[in-house]
């Protein structure tokens, strides 16, 4: 399965699973095609609770992607490789849920 191919999946499972979910285009321009996010963003973007980095399994993230993760992390913001939807969806739950449960003690608007 392409990378391509596995974000498709990821982003239908997550979406039924009734995530907002938005892919994001990192990097330069491509074939005339303007790419807007810096390099090593993330490709998915789920308001409200973190970035997903989608590899195929066995792929590793590049030097860009590392450095991305690495600074968002200091600044509180999630971001995790994810190898399969359910590795996606399990992740996207588990966020949420901490965040409700932050919510609910007081420590989150």
């Amino acid at each position: 399965m392409s990378e391509t191919d596995l974000s498709r999946a990821i982003r239908a499972s997550l979406v039924k699973a009734g995530f907002w979910v938005i892919r994001i285009q990192s990097g330069t321009a491509h074939r005339g095609r303007m790419k807007l996010a810096e390099a090593g963003t993330p490709d998915l973007y789920l308001p409200g609770l973190g970035h997903f980095e989608i590899k195929v399994p066995g792929a590793k993230p590049n030097a860009h992607q590392l450095e991305w993760h690495e600074k968002a992390r200091r600044l509180g913001i999630r971001v995790a490789v994810v190898e399969s939807a359910r590795e996606a969806v399990e992740t996207a739950c588990r966020w949420r849920s901490e965040i409700d449960h932050e919510r609910a003690m007081g420590w989150r608007e």
